[in-house]
């Protein structure tokens, strides 16, 4: 019996401690993002904001993909606008939207 309530409290300890770095990693993101100079990096950081909320947030990833397919786009960035692309569609994947994943 103790053995199952310490494999219990490590597991949500684990858990508690992914979540803790999940949302310093979207905070620090999001400040690299506002001081970017470069539009690669802004797509860059978008990425992986995106790919940070696809399980907490599903709607916020699309959102960030959107904003990285828009500005490869701008500038042209067929490699960069393909994992956005990839992203969106994930998004609308972990929504359980699977109709819209066909879209991309």
């Amino acid at each position: 019996m103790k053995t199952i309530i310490l494999n219990i409290l490590l597991i949500f300890t684990f858990l508690l401690s992914q979540h803790q770095v999940s949302a310093f990693s979207t905070d620090s993101l999001l400040n690299i993002f506002s001081s970017a100079s470069h539009d690669t990096i802004k797509i860059d950081v978008l990425d992986q904001l995106s790919k940070n909320q696809f399980g907490p947030n599903p709607d916020k990833a699309i959102e960030y993909a959107e904003q990285a397919v828009d500005i490869s786009n701008k500038i042209n960035d067929k490699k960069r606008l393909g994992y956005a692309l990839k992203n969106v569609g994930l998004g609308y994947y972990f929504k359980a939207d699977f109709v819209e994943v066909l879209t991309y």
